[in-house]
C-alpha cells in the first residue's frame, strides 16, 4: 500500500520512513514498565540532555515532529515529548536565534511535510508564487506568513 503511495508522491517517502522508524521504536519501548518505558525512550530515540550540536538538534526535531503527529500519546511519551521540546527551545534560544533564514525554514517545513514549490504556491493562493519565493525572487508578505504559520502550526517568527 505504501509503495503505490510513494510512486505517486516520491517526496513523501523519506519523511514517512523516518516517522515509521520512530513510531516503531516507540512501540518497542512499550514492553517496559511505565518507569522503564521513559528510560527506554531516551535510550532508543534521543537522550533527554541539553542539545549541544546541530546533529542532535536535527534528530530531536525529527523525533519531536513524529511524536507530535501521533493522535494520542501515553503518559510517558507525552512527558518525554514535553522535555524534548524544552531542550529544543533551549538550543534554539542559545544558538539559533538571530541566525535563522526564513526561506531555509520554509524549505525544511516543505521537505518534512512532503510538499513541493507548487504545493507552497497553492497554500499561498498562487501556484507560481511558491517557486518564486523559494528562488528569492519574491518576498513573503504578512498574509503569506500568516498562512504558512497556520498551515505548519509554527510561530510566524519562523518566516521573519
Amino acid at each position: 500500500m505504501l509503495e503505490s503511495f510513494w510512486k505517486k508522491h516520491p517526496q513523501a517517502r523519506n519523511p514517512l520512513v523516518r516517522w515509521v522508524d520512530i513510531v516503531t521504536q516507540i512501540e518497542e519501548c512499550r514492553t517496559h514498565s511505565k518507569r522503564g518505558w521513559f528510560i527506554e525512550l531516551q535510550r532508543v530515540l534521543i537522550p533527554l540532555a541539553p542539545i549541544t550540536t546541530k546533529a542532535q538538534y536535527d534528530k530531536a526535531m525529527k523525533v519531536a515532529a513524529a511524536l507530535a503527529s501521533l493522535s494520542s500519546l501515553p503518559s510517558p511519551v507525552a512527558h518525554y515529548l514535553e522535555i524534548l521540546a524544552r531542550n529544543i527551545e533551549g538550543y534554539e534560544r542559545d544558538r539559533v536565534s538571530g541566525e535563522h533564514d526564513p526561506i531555509e525554514n520554509l524549505r525544511f517545513l516543505l521537505s518534512e511535510n512532503g510538499l513541493s514549490a507548487s504545493d507552497l504556491g497553492r497554500i499561498l493562493g498562487h501556484r507560481e508564487l511558491g517557486s518564486k519565493i523559494l528562488k528569492r525572487q519574491r518576498q513573503l508578505t504578512i498574509d503569506h506568513i500568516r498562512k504558512l504559520a497556520d498551515r505548519f502550526q509554527v510561530s510566524p517568527a519562523t518566516f521573519i
